[in-house]
């Protein structure tokens, strides 16, 4: 697919502070899928938030998300469902009440379902909510605006792997502090872009994925978003995945051809430990924070 990047792509200023004195921080090489792609990484350096621009506008994002998108699919349910590192916590009290902003296929909420949470999903993909539904989740197409959670407050909401596809993401979080409950958390998991593997891959990593990914987060610029939607951090782990250390591996060797570094990683019992030591040196390709409204 060629893209045009004139009609229908965007260049932005730093979506979480504004800032317009970003500079470079990766450019992005034209690829097999998009031929004529000339995007960049920008690094704000005031929030430390690292974006994509230009940018497809909220008009085109959607052509993305293919029907075989992964997180979409009915035959990720069982593998995401028994895989899943990211926040896994039985409720506080009874009839404990749970959101998953893009929920997907809906694998995340089967599994908190049956730790006892009482589980809503919403999600901008009308596919994917259809496979949700079909397994049993009360999953609804759209945001916070949605007329059946406009007026409930949740005791946890999440957003796994969310974040970095928001064009506006101060107003979703802010959305979501909102919906809170009294005492109520979120949970957010994101790719980290100070990770060993974007490192040793750049835009070969994983946690790249152009398009779709508009934003790239580290620790600091996470926190910092955060904090601007009036949220304060509990908590803050970096979560192994060493299945992304493989395919970032694998998408180098593709891309670039052999060396020893990739062949490592995309092994895996080597991957393994790689990820063992990238997470005793906080160094995993997520990060994963607990926040609450600030008082």
């Amino acid at each position: 697919m060629s893209l045009d990047l004139t009609a229908d792509w965007e260049k932005t200023d730093c979506p979480g502070c504004q800032c317009n004195r970003g500079f470079v921080f990766l450019n992005l090489k034209p690829n097999a899928e998009f031929e004529h792609s000339h995007a960049q990484l920008i690094r704000c350096p005031d929030c430390q938030l690292v974006f994509l621009s230009p940018r497809p506008n909220r008009n085109i994002i959607g052509q993305f998300y293919s029907d075989d998108y992964a997180p979409h699919q009915t035959n990720k349910i069982k593998h995401h469902k028994k895989s899943s590192k990211e926040f896994s916590s039985p409720p506080p009290e009874i009839n404990a009440k749970l959101l998953d902003y893009g929920c997907g296929n809906g694998a995340f909420l089967l599994k908190m379902k049956a730790l006892g949470w009482e589980v809503t999903g919403l999600d901008a993909s009308a596919n994917a909510i259809a496979v949700a539904n079909a397994a049993g989740i009360k999953a609804l197409h759209g945001d916070f605006k949605h007329p059946e959670v406009t007026t409930i407050k949740f005791d946890c909401i999440t957003l796994r792997q969310v974040l970095e596809h928001l064009h506006n993401p101060l107003e979703t979080l802010n959305e979501a502090r909102n919906h809170l409950a009294t005492k109520g958390k979120i949970s957010i998991s994101v790719p980290n872009i100070e990770s060993l593997p974007y490192r040793w891959f750049k835009e070969d990593w994983l946690g790249i994925d152009f398009p779709r990914h508009l934003l790239f987060f580290n620790p600091q610029s996470l926190e910092n978003m955060l904090r601007k939607a009036g949220l304060k951090v509990l908590k803050m782990k970096h979560i192994r995945h060493s299945s992304w250390l493989r395919e970032s591996s694998l998408n180098a060797l593709k891309a670039k051809g052999f060396s020893f570094k990739r062949w490592l990683g995309s092994k895996k019992l080597s991957s393994s430990v790689i990820s063992l030591w990238a997470g005793l040196t906080n160094q995993c390709d997520c990060i994963q924070v607990l926040a609450e409204e600030e008082d």
